[in-house]
């Protein structure tokens, strides 16, 4: 049976880095309406500050998963290769 005995760290935290980086969109976006109706329903001539911070926020939070999301596959492939060299890897059944 095929093993997968070692993983490219960096192309794992490259893969990782953009999918959190797309999963970061959904708590962006969230935060960004819940700060724009926010702003809208206050009524106050500051209105446009919580706007402009949801609006920072739906740049800033993608940047920040995709920064960590890098960071932990990397890790993982990093560690996954130290303990697959004394463990032997994961064995993986392929059909042809």
């Amino acid at each position: 049976m095929p093993k997968v005995k070692r993983f490219g760290a960096v192309s794992v935290g490259k893969t990782f880095g953009v999918l959190y980086a797309i999963f970061g969109l959904i708590p962006g976006v969230i935060f960004t309406v819940i700060t724009l109706l926010g702003g809208i329903l206050s009524g106050s001539k500051w209105a446009l500050v919580p706007a402009g911070i949801g609006v920072g926020a739906i740049i800033f939070i993608p940047i920040v998963y995709g920064l960590l999301g890098f960071i932990v596959g990397w890790l993982g492939a990093v560690v996954y290769n130290f303990i697959s060299k004394r463990v032997g890897g994961i064995e993986v059944e392929i059909e042809k």
